[in-house]
């Protein structure tokens, strides 16, 4: 696997090491890693906020579904029609 030209390359090299002080940094302390994406994840979309006109509104509220919804949806549509199709109400 570390066999060939690719691997020879320097940035490669500069990479494999960078991944691996990365692994025993997460090792010794996770939550170093865990806090410096929060704070990436943060800027990079808490950012544009700040600057934004204060005049209009810059976020747009958008309804975001997971993948999976419309087919648990479904599941439970069906799974209440069938309970509605054998339970019998008395009049």
């Amino acid at each position: 696997m570390t066999e060939g030209p690719l691997w020879g390359h320097p940035q490669i090299a500069w990479l494999v090491r960078t991944g691996r002080r990365l692994r025993h940094t997460d090792r010794k302390r996770p939550w170093v890693l865990d806090t410096a994406v929060v704070l990436v994840v943060l800027v990079a979309f808490g950012l544009p906020d700040l600057f934004a006109d204060r005049g209009h509104v810059a976020i747009v509220p958008v309804c975001v579904t997971w993948p999976g919804a419309a087919a648990e949806q479904q599941a439970e549509a069906y799974a209440f029609s069938v309970i509605a199709q054998t339970v019998t109400v008395p009049p």
